[in-house]
């Protein structure tokens, strides 16, 4: 396999159109992140451009393989102590790129992973970084110990760092047969919601923008925007944080989301009562792939259940122009479980090659990022101390 490396900003028009086919050929469940539009948007909200590079990787004349990586290092006092190599949307800003992922032609996967391991660990690339990190689908298996053989080094490593479950709904033939797989939960609460809203005084609609409705414009992101932190302030039930509570993030998706609306790779579905917008779905497009992302809505339209209005509305769109799968997300709970989701993982891995004081920097790294997963998860649980019910 030959491999490219250059800056993320510097990438051809032509490079590009074969990055949108590789896109395209996605079998199974496809990632809508592996779009370019992602990784460019993220590195320059987040990061440098001589700190972004994206590798190419072809079999031949053909495209097969891409991987936009990005540097980052950690200082202490001005004296730099590590570097490491990571996916575009790891790290900083990462609430946004939610899966960032090696992009590989259908087949071509396990080799394209092991041939840019070998590269990260005794390439060119290597010099740049202390260690790398990578994260592999669950279709496409493990880290293999043979991809840390003969680096040359002293010492080289791998490390399971950590799993992102998605909560994934498989489409029956059928609508009816699919909405039979969900849980009563959910079938209870799409009919009462729907009751709610049939019974209510104001005039009901749902519009799309983007994808297959209308221009998703930057007044459609605002609106968005608003209503995702009106919920994150919304008290009843689960409390959710604000996603785009830092001003890159809020800039980059009014820059980012008509982009990928005029492709067909971003939608916004809104529910409007009297004209009135009052809760909006972000939903990303890939290949027979529907990607269910945030949500906002007006608190005191709560009881009225407009998010799962909205999703119900989302899966039966996306069934009838004949996607396959629903993604809802990375992360666990019961609101995205009770569509019939199954757990979809996939697993971050660190690697790395060197002496044995490199191996010990490691070690001190994986200590502080176990800490910052439980300090993670008791703040999650602190937002939300009430008991569990039945």
């Amino acid at each position: 396999m030959d491999f490219s490396v250059r800056r993320l900003d510097e990438v051809t028009k032509e490079e590009l159109d074969a990055w949108d086919e590789l896109f395209a050929a996605q079998e199974g469940l496809a990632n809508p992140f592996c779009a370019p539009e992602w990784p460019l948007a993220w590195c320059s909200a987040w990061s440098r451009p001589d700190l972004c590079m994206v590798v190419l990787i072809r079999d031949g004349t053909r495209l097969v393989g891409v991987a936009p990586l990005h540097r980052q290092t950690y200082a202490v006092r001005g004296r730099t102590i590590a570097t490491r190599m990571m996916l575009a949307g790891a790290g900083p800003g990462g609430r946004n790129l939610e899966l960032p992922q090696v992009l590989t032609w259908p087949g071509h996967a396990r080799p394209v992973l092991r041939a840019l391991i070998a590269e990260l660990l005794t390439g060119e690339l290597s010099h740049l970084c202390d260690w790398a990190e990578l994260s592999i689908p669950i279709a496409d298996g493990w880290f293999e110990s043979e991809w840390a053989y003969d680096t040359g080094h002293e010492h080289a490593f791998f490390h399971h760092l950590a799993t992102r479950p998605s909560c994934v709904v498989s489409f029956a033939d059928t609508w009816e047969a699919t909405r039979s797989r969900m849980g009563r939960n959910i079938k209870e609460s799409m009919r009462r919601s729907r009751n709610r809203l049939a019974k209510s005084r104001y005039e009901v609609a749902v519009v799309e923008f983007g994808a297959h409705g209308q221009t998703l414009d930057v007044a459609a992101v605002d609106r968005f925007l608003d209503l995702h932190l009106r919920r994150a302030e919304h008290a009843a039930g689960v409390r959710h944080i604000d996603n785009f509570s830092h001003p890159s993030e809020q800039a980059s998706m009014r820059a980012l989301l008509p982009q990928l609306g005029e492709r067909g790779r971003a939608s916004l579905l809104e529910l409007r009562l009297d004209g009135a917008t009052v809760a909006a779905q972000l939903l990303l497009h890939a290949p027979r792939t529907i990607y269910v992302h945030s949500s906002g809505l007006l608190g005191e339209h709560w009881e009225l259940g407009p998010v799962t209005h909205l999703q119900a509305e989302a899966l039966q769109l996306a069934h009838a122009r004949g996607d396959r799968w629903a993604n809802f997300s990375p992360g666990v709970n019961v609101s995205k479980m009770r569509w019939g989701a199954a757990v979809v993982p996939a697993n971050d891995f660190a690697f790395g090659a060197g002496t044995r004081r490199d191996v010990w920097r490691f070690e001190l790294y994986v200590g502080m990022k176990a800490r910052a997963a439980v300090r993670g998860s008791m703040y999650l649980t602190g937002r939300n101390n009430a008991p569990a019910k039945a």
